[in-house]
């Protein structure tokens, strides 16, 4: 009625006390042929039935194709700030002009 690994067997009767109900079988694989990884990943973080250390680690792995680091930033915009900065702080650097306003403070058209 019982077999070697402690489950109830097929001929055991209904409501019998001893032994343990077998396991469900598994859910069939799903089909992850159009998913990418990062889909995958993301998937795996957000399942609240997933084990936390499984979702920490592809929260982990994600993070940097989700979230950039902060300051990080290309060459081609750190050479744009450098010449900005260098224009700006020269004598030659152009100037706004002046602000047109009339003796009352209103703005004149």
């Amino acid at each position: 009625m019982v077999d070697a690994q402690g489950y109830k067997t097929d001929a055991a009767p209904e409501g019998w006390p001893f032994g343990m109900e077998p396991p469900a079988a598994p859910a069939p694989p799903e089909d992850l042929s159009s998913l990418m990884p990062l889909d995958y990943l993301l998937q795996v973080m957000r399942n609240p039935e997933e084990d936390k250390a499984r979702r920490m680690t592809a929260a982990t792995i994600a993070a940097p194709y989700v979230h950039p680091k902060k300051g990080e930033v290309s060459k081609k915009a750190e050479a744009a700030d450098a010449a900005k900065a260098a224009a700006g702080s020269s004598k030659y650097a152009t100037r706004r002009g002046p602000q047109l306003a009339a003796a009352g403070g209103k703005r004149v058209p």
